[in-house]
């Protein structure tokens, strides 16, 4: 382990050896039902020589397998562990008015400044995604107008602003080390709510939702309470 070298690929060989006889031996000694067949056929009589050669080649190839089935499920139990510190989150309204200066309907949204830390093993953090209460979801920097997603311009933000989304474009292309954290600025636009929706939404204690998919495709959820116009993390963030 950790060695290189021209041996290096092949220095498990003796561990793989190990668990290939653990499995095999269960599988001969009476642990399989091919193995319990041989036992209960010699008590009557000889078993032929080739019941028991393919019955060694039977378990050489049970065990081959379990030996990989134990691998695989030791890797589906690493999980990631995405740690996430919102620095601040704050609503924004606005809408749509005609000609007589009433309003037609109203946006809302939300801009977010977080900190994520990668205490699991390197993985691409994208498709962040805001849901209101009302259950609708918002893809960040997505214009819904236009349906297509708004490249953000320097000319539009301040020179931070725009350092910390280029970091969320660099962890969706590029996968986040291990031990590694990014500060990232998220913005989310619904438009087109009607007063009624509006006014629902922006219920205090009401709870929204901010997730994320890592490499895997699994989402996680941060989940958030408005205060007045400020959002407040809920709980410690949570995969689904």
């Amino acid at each position: 382990m950790g060695k290189t070298g021209p041996f290096s690929s092949v220095s498990l060989v003796p561990e793989f050896g190990r668990r290939l006889r653990h499995h095999w031996a269960s599988a001969v000694m009476g642990g399989t039902v091919p193995g319990i067949g041989l036992f209960v056929w010699s008590l009557f009589g000889s078993v032929p020589h080739w019941t028991v050669g393919l019955t060694l080649v039977g378990a050489l190839l049970f065990s081959g397998y379990f030996t990989w089935r134990d691998e695989y499920l030791a890797r589906q139990k690493v999980t990631q562990q995405i740690r996430v510190k919102v620095d601040s989150a704050i609503e924004v309204t606005g809408g749509t008015w005609n000609n007589e200066g009433n309003q037609i309907d109203h946006s809302v949204g939300m801009i977010v400044k977080l900190t994520v830390f990668n205490a699991g093993k390197k993985t691409i953090l994208d498709d962040w995604t805001l849901t209101l209460p009302n259950g609708k979801e918002v893809l960040a920097f997505k214009d819904e107008m236009l349906d297509r997603v708004i490249n953000p311009s320097p000319k539009h933000r301040s020179e931070e602003e725009f350092a910390l989304i280029q970091n969320v474009q660099a962890i969706s292309q590029n996968p986040l080390d291990t031990g590694d954290r990014k500060k990232l600025f998220l913005e989310f636009t619904s438009r087109g709510l009607s007063q009624a929706e509006f006014e629902e939404v922006n219920k205090d204690d009401r709870r929204w939702a901010l997730k994320f998919r890592n490499t895997s495709g699994a989402w996680h959820i941060v989940n958030l309470v408005r205060i007045a116009d400020i959002f407040k993390a809920a709980d410690d963030l949570d995969e689904v």
